[in-house]
């Protein structure tokens, strides 16, 4: 599981609640240097394993449903502290600007137009004491630079195609991805747009160490809370192991890139 940086849960209490887990906590690269290490310096001693950095979001998308009201206005209010920016015994009032705003501080922090510096990855490792996953990658380039510059896996993702009009699917790009870091020990994960198990099925075929789930897990929660989430992933579960069978795979390590055929590769007939 990943959790958001901007999670109202203390990431201390999500990984207490299941100490047999495996955690990765999502991370920006933060202007204000003292505050992100203030962030991650403790990852490692409540239990997670990974940070997963962003690295396609220095500037959010304009939705029109979005127009009016911020977005940061909508999405928070005084119910809903974004908890995991402070430091445990910091006061959010040492980092709020003359406005005294607290999320428009943040969101100053996270979104400046300016694209990410691969070249804090090995910063961020040598402060968390963790493995790094470079997350927002669609092009080969954009993997490797991310492994040359430290990065110890990359996720293929398009935030399930919200932030830009016209990106590729992921798993369209994952075959590029892949040939890109081959020779090197980087893992390549992949999201946006899994919504079976035979989705589950291709991606791991064409390349995939994993293959993580956004919006299914929100529509589990939505329509029946835990239970619901659990429904979902028992779902895909099902599906993933029927595709297996019927393909001839006896575990995960079975399934190839020969159980796939690649759309390019059809004979399309010409009238």
């Amino acid at each position: 599981m990943t959790l958001s940086t901007d999670s109202t849960v203390p990431c201390r209490e999500i990984t207490a609640a299941n100490p047999d887990g495996i955690f990765f906590m999502q991370s920006y690269a933060l202007k204000n240097k003292d505050l992100h290490r203030k962030m991650i310096c403790r990852l490692k001693e409540y239990g997670f394993k990974a940070v997963v950095l962003t690295v396609d979001a220095a500037v959010l998308s304009k939705r029109r449903r979005q127009f009016g009201p911020s977005m940061n206005q909508r999405l928070y209010s005084k119910q809903m502290e974004l908890v995991n920016f402070l430091h445990e015994g910091d006061s959010r009032a040492i980092y709020e600007d003359d406005t005294g705003k607290w999320v428009d501080y943040l969101f100053k922090q996270v979104h400046d137009s300016t694209p990410v510096d691969l070249g804090i990855i090995p910063w961020i490792k040598s402060h968390s004491k963790l493995p790094l996953i470079a997350k927002g990658i669609l092009t080969g380039k954009a993997a490797r630079e991310a492994v040359d510059h430290g990065a110890d896996a990359v996720w293929i993702s398009n935030h399930g195609g919200r932030q830009l009009d016209c990106t590729p699917s992921t798993i369209d790009v994952l075959s590029e991805v892949v040939e890109a870091v081959k020779g090197t020990e980087a893992e390549i994960y992949i999201d946006s747009g899994v919504r079976s198990g035979s989705d589950v099925f291709k991606a791991l075929a064409l390349g995939a160490r994993a293959v993580f789930l956004g919006r299914p897990v929100l529509w589990g929660l939505a329509a029946g809370g835990s239970d619901g989430v659990l429904d979902v992933l028992s779902i895909l579960k099902g599906e993933l192991e029927l595709c297996m069978v019927r393909s001839g795979c006896r575990n995960i390590n079975s399934i190839t890139r020969g159980h796939v055929i690649e759309e390019e590769k059809y004979l399309t007939a010409k009238l």
